[in-house]
């Protein structure tokens, strides 16, 4: 079958541009029949779709049926040749009562694959399609494929989410009726979290107070590379700025007991937990560190003394996109000597929830 018998793709301003490189070939849409947007599903931090007020979109579509085996006239398989639809669309609302909206409405066509990708929190530059570098699964090298890349800067406070979708949908011939494009975003940042206690066993009748608490080290910035394709795998280039995370308490709070229980687990009462979930680019540790300034007060003794102690996390260990991490400190101080044990736990973020409905119209 010939391009100059295809349908005629209907956008909303003619796509002169979008259809440029196809522009002696004729497309027909399916009539007054616009691609719409339905649930999002999500895992905290973003707990649901009322939080996100807006989101980025891109959109392809094949020239030809799974099917069909035309080519064009270069020999090229229409059916695996993909256009662009929709290009870094920003799709918005005011609050979550209120519609969506966005600008370039565009239309379904029978017959068809469409690529749909999805990010929040929406990059007015930072984001851009194009043939990129990426990790292939197997055999490990460098494959050049149709993916985004995504600048992602993490502020000071370290609490910016970022979740990324892709959804498929695949059209037939006479279609009676079309869906909306349902999103289920992953995340692509590591949660972290810090608890310290004071060692119950081998401190049992000291006290110890915390002072303040610095976490150094952690790279702040990259550009997120991702593929719909399955036999690559997401990967991150990384800025040179590294992030310096710090709490500071006006007055001392005092820590908890705490012993290593079965399975070399952290087991107590009263910890204290200077950093809370705090939300971080994935990335293998080097350097890492934190440092903790506390001070002890020995049983029976009247003046506290003040201790630092600096903890070098594992080195070579790699936090993972959608990992809730934990590291666990027991601080003790015998004989002068100070020491410390620190374990580490690793989870999922959580089971996904279901957020409201987006309709984009």
């Amino acid at each position: 079958m010939s391009l100059g018998i295809m349908k005629k793709l209907l956008l909303a301003i003619l796509a002169t541009t979008a259809l440029a490189a196809c522009s002696d070939h004729t497309i027909d849409a399916t009539p007054n029949v616009a691609i719409e947007f339905g649930d999002l599903k999500t895992r905290a931090a973003i707990n649901n779709a009322d939080e996100i007020l807006q989101f980025g979109v891109y959109a392809q579509m094949n020239l030809a049926g799974d099917n069909d085996t035309s080519v064009d006239g270069n020999g090229n398989p229409l059916n695996t040749t993909f256009i662009d639809l929709l290009s870094n669309e920003k799709i918005s609302r005011v609050d979550a009562a209120s519609p969506w909206t966005y600008t370039n409405t565009r239309y379904w066509v029978d017959d068809r694959t469409f690529r749909f990708f999805a990010y929040c929190p929406y990059l007015e530059n930072g984001s851009k399609s194009e043939q990129i570098g990426l990790w292939k699964i197997e055999p490990t090298s460098i494959s050049d494929k149709d993916g985004y890349a995504l600048s992602f800067t993490t502020p000071d406070a370290a609490d910016a989410d970022f979740i990324t979708a892709f959804e498929p949908v695949v059209t037939v011939t006479n279609q009676e009726n079309y869906p909306t494009v349902d999103f289920k975003f992953e995340h692509e940042l590591t949660k972290v979290s810090l608890k310290i206690w004071r060692d119950g066993a081998k401190n049992k009748n000291d006290k110890m107070y915390l002072k303040s608490v610095e976490f150094t080290g952690v790279k702040k910035s990259g550009i997120f590379y991702t593929s719909i394709f399955n036999d690559v795998e997401d990967n991150w280039t990384y800025g040179t700025e590294t992030m310096q995370l710090s709490r500071t308490y006006a007055t001392t709070v005092e820590l908890g007991a705490g012993t290593i229980g079965e399975n070399s687990t952290i087991q107590g009462s009263g910890t204290v937990a200077p950093f809370s979930e705090l939300i971080l680019i994935p990335q293998t540790l080097s350097g890492s560190k934190i440092s903790i300034v506390y001070e002890h007060l020995r049983s029976g003794a009247t003046d506290r003394e003040t201790k630092k102690i600096d903890i070098q996390l594992p080195p070579a260990t790699t936090w993972r996109a959608g990992q809730n991490i934990v590291y666990n400190v027991l601080l003790s101080d015998v004989k002068d000597i100070t020491l410390y044990y620190i374990q580490t736990t690793i989870s999922a973020w959580g089971t996904p929830q279901t957020g409201g409905t987006v309709i984009i119209k």
